[in-house]
């Protein structure tokens, strides 16, 4: 009888040792939804992602990318240059996408639904990977996400950090606007995609270290005017275009 009862108490302290373990922190939930409905309501706009990373935490943040971009609704426009040469092209005019990526040809295909899924190149592996094409789904995001999804209030008032399945932990911050400028940062590990490089070849790539980090500044103006052909996804003279559009 002693037996039975002991091993029901056992059994219920290892229930509640489990719940608690279990518990996500989601305190940050409804600050994480009020931003992306901002952001989302954003619909026409011109701006700037300025990208540093920090190899460690005993290192500062060095810049070395940029990306200017264009929204107006469903269409979007991203130019990607760093410091090592590399240069990207994505432009959507809602229906289809053109991808420059520096090859002989030119890529043409059709659009997403989500601004994040218009190229692998703006993915979270892309080399113009940002959290900021995943924020700019909306709150429709936030009802995508898992349960298990860690979203916690951060260090600052305006701040939330969210544990993505895509860039790890990230931090995003809602700045005070600048005169007629919308001014956002984000800070992430990028572990996932770390790991997923690690795997593929450990003898070239550098071993993770955890406290790297890549930090964006988001900086925006709303515009209902762009420069012409700003979204055409028409092909250049002299260059193929390899069309995937019928696949």
């Amino acid at each position: 009888m002693i037996g039975s009862i002991l091993a029901t108490i056992a059994a219920l302290a290892g229930q509640n040792a489990d719940s608690v373990k279990a518990k996500v922190d989601r305190s940050g939930e409804a600050m994480l939804r009020s931003f992306l409905a901002e952001i989302s309501e954003e619909k026409a706009y011109h701006g700037l992602i300025l990208r540093s990373h920090r190899e460690t935490s005993e290192s500062g943040f060095t810049p070395n990318a940029s990306m200017e971009i264009w929204r107006d609704a469903k269409k979007l426009r991203v130019e990607f240059g760093d410091l090592e040469g590399a240069s990207i092209l994505v432009v959507s005019d809602g229906n289809k996408v053109l991808e420059d990526v520096g090859d002989e040809s030119l890529t043409l295909r059709n659009a997403s639904d989500l601004p994040a899924e218009q190229s692998d190149s703006i993915g979270p592996d892309g080399t113009a990977a940002s959290p900021w094409f995943f924020l700019m789904e909306g709150p429709s995001l936030l009802d995508r996400l898992s349960g298990s999804c860690a979203i916690s209030l951060g260090a600052s008032p305006n701040s939330i950090i969210w544990d993505s399945n895509e860039f790890g932990s990230v931090t995003v911050t809602k700045n005070e606007s600048v005169e007629e400028l919308s001014v956002w940062e984000l800070e992430f590990d990028h572990l996932p995609y770390q790991t997923r490089l690690s795997s593929l070849d450990s003898v070239w790539v550098k071993p993770i270290d955890p406290t790297s980090r890549w930090r964006q500044k988001v900086i925006l103006t709303s515009t209902n005017h762009f420069p012409k052909k700003v979204f055409s996804t028409k092909g250049v003279k002299g260059r193929p275009l390899h069309d995937l559009t019928s696949e």
